[in-house]
Parts: C-alpha cells; structure tokens; sequence
C-alpha cells in the first residue's frame, strides 16, 4: 500500500479529502481568500525599472541617448507647388453635397470627386450635428462590446499618446 501511495498521490489525496468526520459531513478544502486588488497599472514602465536597480545614471543616458530619431512619416506632400483648382462653385456644391448625405458623400468621397484634400473638405463644410450624433452613437455601440482586456489596452494606448505630448517618452 505504500508503494501505490508514492506512484498515485492524486489518487491519496482525493481518498483523504473524502474522509468522512464525526459529524458525518464531507471535508471541502477550501483555498485561502484573496490578498487584495491588483497595484495599478503602468502603460510602461520606466527604465530603472526594466533594467534592474543596480544600474547607474551614467548607463541610462546612453541607453536614452541613443535612440534612433522616428522614421519619416510617409506622408504625401504638395511640395511648392499648391493647386488652387476648386471655385467657388466647386465649394458650394461640396457643401450642398454633404448636407444632402452625409453618409454617402463622406470626407473621402467628397476628396476623391474633387480631387483635393480630406483637410479641405473637413474645413470647407463640417459634418451636420445629427450625424455627428449617430457616428458617437454608433462608437459607443462598438465600444459596449469591448472586453476588459481591449478596454485597457486603448486606456494605455492614450496614457502613452498624452505622455508623448508632454515629453516623457
């Protein structure tokens, strides 16, 4: 029996929890309560942090100091030369266009049909309130849907844009 004991110890183990006591209950183990809520959390950590507490001032300012400037955006770029090619009623019918639907003749479309930019559509006519309204409510519909672990990673995500903003990345 104890050589069986040694190979099967899951199997012991279930036999003795399902002893029966004086009182003619089961024991039920039960594990210990929890310690407490989680610490907060850091969208990143800093760098000390990352690389141990033994390193010095003089090793984080090189490791800082090295990085590489950001990749070029590839941004399209008129260059010197602007085109000035829309008239006046070029610019009423882009507004009239996107109060009539503005779901159809969105920023994009308008831009393509009229071949400028998105940022001079959005500055030539602004989208009318109530679809400004169902877009919010139509992204909060998304949003409902979200779990927690991509409701965090969009709360780190704009932690880390806002730190950006301010210099400390």
């Amino acid at each position: 029996m104890e050589a069986r004991t040694l190979t099967r110890p899951a199997t012991a183990l279930a036999t003795l929890l399902r002893q029966q006591t004086a009182s003619a209950a089961t024991t039920v183990p039960r594990l210990p309560p929890a310690l407490g809520p989680p610490p907060p959390r850091e969208p990143l950590l800093p760098l000390r942090q990352l690389l141990g507490s033994n390193i010095t001032n003089d090793v984080v300012r090189f490791l800082v100091g090295r990085e590489a400037p950001p990749p070029a955006l590839n941004v399209p770029s008129r260059g010197s030369n602007p085109r000035y090619h829309l008239s006046r009623e070029d610019v009423a019918e882009i507004r009239r266009l996107r109060a009539e639907d503005p779901g159809f003749w969105s920023v994009t479309a308008l831009a393509r049909k009229f071949d400028c930019s998105e940022t001079f559509i959005t500055i030539c006519t602004p989208a009318p309130r109530e679809h400004k309204e169902r877009l919010e409510r139509k992204l909060e519909g998304v949003k409902s849907r979200w779990g927690t672990i991509r409701t965090k990673a969009r709360e780190d995500r704009s932690r880390r844009k806002e730190m950006l903003f301010r210099g400390e990345l």
